[in-house]
Formats: structure tokens, sequence, C-alpha cells
């Protein structure tokens, strides 16, 4: 019993040692100062959102380091974690005997304490409890806590006591940090810890194997490797259950402790405090340049064509006064900042002073730290610091340089080259920085909508703009609320697809404000806006829609132009002169555009303007089935350019190849026009070239597409409409067959000239009736009947005879050319 009692004692006088602490760097206790004084102050009228947040992780930050300068012993090693009780673990890996070995043994086992081995010649082991009067401390105290009353409530650990060692621990440059089984694993001390470790070693068999899955689980960042010895089978049942650990098998622990000895930078203040700096940095200046755009949007002469426009004007000083708080707040933000990282650049130099390391030799953590600054200058802009991190990372091996290369190439060119892009867009490995590359890559990697869903849903938090959106999209079924507040999330960090979405739930959400998304200039919602306001307040409504009209929204720009074109001969003169310049700005507007739609606009608006040379420059920049066929007939009528008719059968050629079906009669119309032009100008052929213009200066246009031909002529006499099943199929024949048949092409062209002529001869007789319903039953039926059992020669053989029947009768000549080729087929 007075054993026992005896090893109570023991245990009770070591956890209220309070023996002071030895080497601690005071830089530190300044920076605790500004950070939770200064800072602070500052802070609590500043805009920026999270502002407990960054409170919480620069002190984490500080922490972090903290935990070295209570254990300078610490600082410049190498950091293995141990994790587990076993005897066999810890004889394995540093045998020791402590004095009163029993009393040690039962503190290790049933109680928290953590305890710390690093080599020198008398090898001291120091214990330390956090667990004494411990206090908690809530998420916005860190806006009011004063220095020391933080550090009493974190409670930073007041035990610190020397045993020791019969037998050393000799591995030198090493740090061993032992974490008994029973150890809090979630407190925010442990974690600090957790977070200057390097690896980790661990002990396996098949009495603890449950009780390491559930500890590395809680303990140890996916990115930190473990050695794990021990039976085969057990280290495979352990790989197997997780995963995304590095698991790492070793048959003689301490031959990698040795081999992975080597001294190493593991302070990192300044990089660890600008990561969380650089994070805020990030929100302003995006937040700054969104402002300064929709500024300078307001601003072009479209939407600043009146200057007394009270809407424009109000949202206008809204987004000016907003910007001129962003611009104050990231200047004073950043002002603190450089001080704090000042005192940062100090105290690392101690360290360097000390310890003399080269410049490569950094700790684990220091790439997940640089991998965060990167990220955060690539969304700033800032290329060329972020490769040189890169080069930092390269230095030290990090395991996903190539995906930290592939995001700097993807932000500062666009593109990834093509090795980066087969390794990044095959990998199978779901760790969170290739789930987060991936993701961001997305477009250039080809992934679908719900590709990127997927992989928003194996991230645990959000961070850019583009993974809100995505996993808004996941969570929108299931938690339509959460989903709202991650689309206004990614919309405030500049995410546009997210206005888009947003606009489309405000049809039948009232939650969502179409006033709201038309102040943050989304240009869908400022015109629909518009639309709804125009007529009962036509300023407000007006100015909306002009916005719209400066994202180059085709449908505020049509709306424009319709509106401006429909007012224009209602006008006074002055007033026209001014709506000339204001139509003349919603052409600049899309003059500049990479949208085909919109140059095929823009030019239909310059053509009806009259402004001929613009309105070609802007169909030929839209090379679009419909923007070739103006273009065919500009050319064709001499519409402000001279008659150029193979210019035209050219356009009319590449309307018809990109889907525009109704420029195919023009082609053949043209190359009738051109084999008529061409026998003009044989001397031989005089006489019948004057004859045939003779003949067809009379052509009137009987439809709204060209001269009328003998199956529509007759299909309209008999009430069966322009775009009847028998005029459709005998057009696609007609189509056809000259594809297929040269001769037929030339017959097509003769019939081009010589049917209106029929058409109009036909019109003039008094049995006009008679004339259309025998041509219907005696040949287009007939035609129309080989056709549809794909008997075409015989069918062309029909027509033919229909035509040559009608020339003899009203004495309408063809070509010798023609009547040679027609007795070849009889």
């Amino acid at each position: 019993m007075a054993n026992e009692q005896q090893k109570i004692e023991l245990i009770a006088t070591l956890l209220n040692d309070e023996t002071t602490l030895t080497n601690k760097w005071q830089g530190f206790e300044e920076i605790y100062e500004k950070i939770n004084k200064e800072l602070v102050s500052s802070l609590e009228s500043n805009s920026l959102p999270n502002k407990s947040q960054l409170i919480s992780d620069l002190n984490k930050s500080l922490d972090n380091l903290d935990i070295l300068t209570q254990t300078p012993d610490l600082i410049g090693k190498n950091i293995g974690g141990i994790i587990g009780s076993e005897n066999y673990l810890l004889d394995k890996i540093a045998p020791f005997h402590l004095k009163d070995a029993q009393a040690i043994e039962q503190m290790m086992i049933n109680t928290n304490i953590i305890n710390v081995l690093v080599p020198n010649s008398k090898t001291e082991i120091y214990f330390k409890n956090k667990y004494q009067n411990i206090q908690s401390i809530e998420k916005n105290e860190y806006l009011t806590t004063n220095t020391q009353l933080y550090k009493d409530k974190i409670a930073i650990p007041n035990l610190l006591e020397n045993y020791i060692t019969k037998t050393p621990f000799n591995i030198e440059n090493t740090a061993l940090i032992h974490f008994p089984n029973f150890v809090d694993k979630q407190s925010n001390y442990v974690q600090s810890i957790v977070n200057i470790i390097d690896y980790f070693v661990v002990y396996v068999d098949k009495k603890n194997l449950t009780q390491k899955i559930t500890s590395i689980k809680l303990l140890v960042p996916s990115h930190i490797p473990i050695f794990v010895f021990g039976d085969s089978n057990d280290i495979d049942t352990l790989k197997s259950k997780l995963p995304l650990q590095e698991i790492i098998p070793v048959n003689n622990v301490n031959d990698y402790l040795i081999k992975y000895a080597m001294p190493k930078k593991n302070w990192l203040l300044e990089d660890m405090l600008k990561s969380n700096f650089l994070q805020s940095f990030v929100y302003f200046t995006n937040k700054i340049d969104r402002l300064k755009s929709r500024l300078t949007q307001l601003n072009i002469s479209i939407v600043n064509s009146n200057n007394n426009d009270e809407e424009i004007s109000f949202i206008k000083n809204s987004l000016t006064s907003s910007l001129n708080t962003a611009t104050n707040d990231y200047r004073n933000l950043n002002n603190i900042s450089s001080q704090i990282l000042k005192i940062a650049q100090d105290i690392e130099s101690h360290f360097q002073d000390q310890f003399n390391l080269s410049t490569n030799d950094y700790c684990l953590r220091a790439s997940k730290i640089w991998v965060n600054i990167i990220d955060c200058l690539l969304e700033m802009k800032g290329y060329a610091t972020a490769s040189t991190y890169l080069s930092k990372l390269s230095a030290i091996n990090y395991k996903y340089t190539y995906l930290v290369e592939a995001r700097i190439s993807f932000y500062s060119t666009g593109n990834i080259n093509s090795n980066l892009y087969s390794a990044i867009r095959n990998t199978t490995k779901d760790d969170i920085e290739v789930l987060k590359t991936k993701l961001e890559l997305s477009d250039v990697l080809n992934f679908s909508e719900q590709d990127c869903i997927n992989i928003a849903h194996c991230l645990t938090f959000a961070t850019t703009g583009k993974e809100c959106y995505y996993k808004a999209l996941q969570l929108q079924q299931t938690d339509l609320k959460k989903a709202i507040k991650l689309f206004f999330e990614a919309l405030d960090k500049g995410y546009e697809p997210a206005g888009i979405k947003l606009f489309e739930l405000s049809k039948t959400h009232s939650q969502i404000k179409l006033t709201d998304l038309a102040n943050h200039l989304i240009p869908i919602a400022n015109y629909e806006l518009g639309i709804q306001t125009v007529k009962t307040k036509f300023n407000k409504g007006m100015a909306h829609i002009k916005i719209a009209a400066s994202f180059e929204y085709l449908p505020a720009i049509k709306y424009l132009a319709t509106e401006l074109y429909n007012k224009i001969d209602k006008l006074n003169s002055h007033q026209q002169e001014e709506l000339q310049r204001l139509l003349d700005k919603i052409f600049e507007l899309n003059y500049n555009s990479k949208s085909k739609k919109y140059h095929g606009y823009q030019g239909a608006l310059h053509h009806k303007h009259g402004d001929i040379t613009r309105a070609i420059a802007s169909f030929q920049k839209a090379n679009l089935g419909w923007t070739n066929y103006e273009l065919g007939e500009i050319y064709e009528e001499g519409q402000g350019v001279s008659v150029n008719l193979d210019q035209a059968l050219s356009y009319y050629k590449k309307a018809y190849k990109k889907g525009y079906a109704d420029a195919n009669y023009k082609c053949d119309l043209i190359e009738s026009k051109l084999y008529q032009k061409k026998r003009a100008e044989a001397e031989e052929k005089a006489r019948r070239e004057r004859e045939y213009k003779k003949e067809t200066s009379s052509y009137s246009r009987t439809s709204s597409s060209g001269p009328c031909f003998i199956t529509t002529a007759t299909c309209n006499f008999l009430d069966k409409g322009d775009s009847c099943d028998e005029l459709m199929l005998m057009r696609k024949f007609r189509d056809e067959m000259k594809a297929q048949d040269e001769t037929v092409k030339a017959l097509i062209v003769e019939y081009y000239r010589v049917a209106p002529l029929l058409v109009e001869q036909i019109d003039a007789q008094e049995n006009q009736a008679e004339i259309y319903n025998n041509l219907w039953s005696d040949y287009l039926t007939k035609t129309l009947d080989y056709i549809n059992i794909h008997n075409y020669k015989e069918a062309t053989q029909v027509y033919i005879d229909m035509v040559v029947y009608l020339t003899q009768k009203f004495k309408v000549e063809m070509t010798p050319e023609v009547m040679d080729i027609l007795s070849k087929i009889k």
C-alpha cells in the first residue's frame, strides 16, 4: 500500500512542479502582444469577414513554434512521434530505465502526459502536462482577450522535469515525442505538437491493432509518413483500413530513424504568419479588383450616357464607398502585418545564427505552408514569387510539386503542358492536394460538371470560389440553405457562374432578392430587373438594361437597339443626333467582343444603320451561316459595294456549308447568272445573250426568296403552300441529284433561266387553272411517285419531259448545249 502511495505522491509532485522555462526567446511575447492587442484593436472596425479566424490562426501558428521555445532541445531537430505505450515499442526505439521506473511507467500509461526524448550526454525526458486548470476559450474571445489572459486561458504547459536515463537515446539530430494511448488527441495543444512532427512511428500487433487505427485517424494528418513495424499481416490490415495515410513498413525502425536523422529548420515563423495574412490579403485584393472592375463597367459610354441618371449614380456611389473602405482596411492590415513579420524575421535570424542550418534543411510542414502561400499568391497574380516558392518545394522533394507547377502554369498562361495534363488527369490518388488541383484545373482537364461535383463532395472544406460553387451544387438537393450560402460565398470570391445559379434560384426562392444580384452586377439579373421596372420606373429600368448591355449581354443589346431604332423617326433633328451617338456607342460596345453571335448581331445593327463597311467587317468576324448569307446578298445586290457575283457565290456556299439551307437556291441562281455572263462575253453568242437580257429584264420577284419556279407556282396555285411536303421533297430530290450528277446540275442551271419565263407565260393564259392542274396530274404527281420509290432516273425524266413540253408550248428557246444534253438523254 505504501508503495502505491509513493507512486501517487511522485506523480502529484511531477504534476504540480512549476519549473521556470528557460531559453525562451522574448520576441514571441512581442508578437503575441501585437496580435492580441494592436491587431485586434485594428480589426474591430475592419470590413474583413471572419476576423476572429485570422486572430485564431495567427495564435495557433505562434503556439506551434512556442512548443519549440518551451523545449529548446527540439529546435533544429528532425522530430518523430511515437504512438502508444507498449514496452516493446519503447524498448525497440530508445531503451531507457528511469529512476522509480514503475511509477514513471504508471504515469505514462495512465495519464495524458506527453514525453519528449532528445539526445545529449544525459538524455533527458521531459514530461509536459497540458491538463492542469485548463479553461476553454470561445472563438469570439480571440478579439477581446489581452495577451496574458489569453496565455492563461490556453494553459501554457506548466510542468517540466528531468530524469536521467541509464541508457542514452543516442540518435543525433533527432527528437522523439511520445503520445500515450490515452492522450487527448483532439486538444489544441496536442495538435500544436503534431504540427511540428516530421514522421510517426507505430508498432502493431493483433492486440493493439484496433486501438492504433483509431489513434492514427484522430492524431496523424495524411501528409505525415508513418513508419510501421510488426507482423506483416497486421501492417497490411492497417494499410487497408487507412488508405489515405502514407504508411511505410520497416524492419529495423532505428535504421530508418538514423537515415532520417539530420538537422532541420523547424521554426518557419515568418512563412507561417505570412500564410495566415495572405488569406486575408487575397480577400481584399479580389474584392478591390472586383469593385474597380464594376466601377469601370459603369463608366463606359453606353451606361454613362446620361450623367443625371439617379439609379446609376446610386450604384456608383455605393461601389465607390465599398472600394474606399476595402482599400483603407487592406492598407491598415498590411501595415500591421509588416510589423509582425519583421519581428518574425528577427526571431528566425536568431534561430539561424544559433543553429546555422543550410538553406534546404526544412521540416516536413514547410511544404504545407508553402503550398498555401503559393495558392494565395496565384489568386493575387504574384506569379514570380509563387515560382520562387515552387523552387523551394522542389529542393525538399515535395511529392506534389508537379501539382503546384501545373497550378502556376494554369494561372499564369491559362494552360498546362501535356505531361502535367496526363499526370494529373490519370492519377487515381484522392489526397486533398490532388482533389483540389483537379477541381481548379477542371476546364483544361475536360472534366464534366458531375466530375467536379464528385470531387467537391470529397473536400471537407471549400476555400476557393470554384470549390464553394461545386460544393453548393453538391448540397443543393439536400441542404438548400447551406447551398445558397455557398453560392453567395463563391460569388463574393469572384466566381461568376455562381451569380447565374443564384439568378435561377431567385425565381423560386424568395430569400434571394433580384435587387441584391443586380447590385452584384450580374448581367442577367440587371436585365431582368430592368425589364420588370422599365414600364413603371423608366430611368431605373433603362439603367439596369444598359448595365447588362455593357457586359455584352445580347438580350439587353437587342432591347436597347430596338427601342432606339423605333424612336429615331419620332424625334427632332437634335434628339436624333443624340440618339445616333448612343447607337454608335452600342456598336462600339460589341466591336471587340470575342463571341461570334455578338459580331453577327453587331453587323446587323451596322447594316440597318447603313454602315456597310462595318457591317461587312462584323459579318466576316462572325462567320456564321446567316451572316455569310447577308454578305452574299450585299455583293449580289451591290449594297454599298460594287456587284460581285463571284464574291456573292463564295459567301452563299459558306452559308450553305454552315447549315443555312436557304442559301442553296441562291447558289444555283448565282451559278446560272455567272453562266449567262460567261456566254455574254463570247462574241459569237452576243445576239442570243441580248435576247436573253431582254427576256430576263422584266423578271419579277413573286416570292420573297427569288424567281418563282414551276413546282412552286403549281403548289401555290393549288393552295398547298410554299413549304408543303411535296415541294420540300422535290427540293431535296433536286439537291441530291445536283450533288451526284454533273449533267443534271447543268440542266438545273438552265432550268433556273427558263422556269420564271414559263411561269410568267402560264399566269398570262386564260386557262391558267387548267394548265396548273394538268401539270400536277400529268407530271408532278408521277415525279413524286418515282421519288418515293427511289426511282430517281424516271423521276428526272418525267420532270425533263414537263419542262420540254412547256418550252415548246410557249416557244421559249433552250441553249444549244442543253438541247444537245437532252438529245443524248433521249
